[in-house]
């Protein structure tokens, strides 16, 4: 009788190393999706004056709708109550070492990178507010007649939007 040599059994991956890496995977993809699409999206002959086109199109419509003099005035006035702009870039970097730390972490846990990401909203969400503010401030102090023509420039950038690829039409100054 022979005996046949014998090879030891191979191992294959646990089931749950296998899910691990198959997640982990799945992440990388989908970031490696959103980084290529914003590239995509947002190429430098997208910027305007070096910064990014607007995505809300809530806030573009109002924006578009106040006159030239207006929308200066609330950009100071957003500067004036809004923190220098290196200390902001500075509070966006330092708002992703916790969730690079999660991501890292070998427990992942989805509802504390929900709710990281939402933190990471919360100064994005206090901006808008104060936008919001200083815009109601800026519309109190028209009168019924300039009202009346910011509803109807209004009225003109909510039809606009979409069809401009993110820009706003030239329109000569009047």
């Amino acid at each position: 009788m022979t005996d046949a040599p014998q090879t030891p059994p191979t191992r294959g991956l646990r089931p749950w190393l296998r899910w691990v890496l198959i997640a982990s995977l799945a992440l990388n993809l989908a970031v490696l999706g959103v980084m290529g699409g914003a590239a995509w999206r947002f190429h430098s002959s997208d910027r305007v004056s070096g910064r990014l086109p607007w995505v809300d199109h809530v806030s573009l419509a109002y924006m578009r709708a106040f006159e030239r003099e207006d929308r200066r005035a609330i950009r100071q006035d957003m500067r004036a109550a809004l923190p220098p702009r290196a200390e902001t870039i500075a509070q966006s970097k330092a708002s992703f070492a916790p969730i690079v730390q999660m991501l890292r972490a070998p427990a992942f846990s989805a509802p504390a990178l929900r709710a990281a990401l939402a933190r990471q909203m919360d100064p994005m969400v206090q901006r808008q507010r104060l936008a919001q503010q200083v815009a109601v401030e800026r519309i109190a102090q028209m009168s019924p007649s300039q009202r009346a023509a910011f509803a109807d420039r209004l009225e003109q950038a909510v039809a606009d939007l979409g069809q401009f690829n993110g820009h706003p039409p030239h329109r000569p100054a009047e």
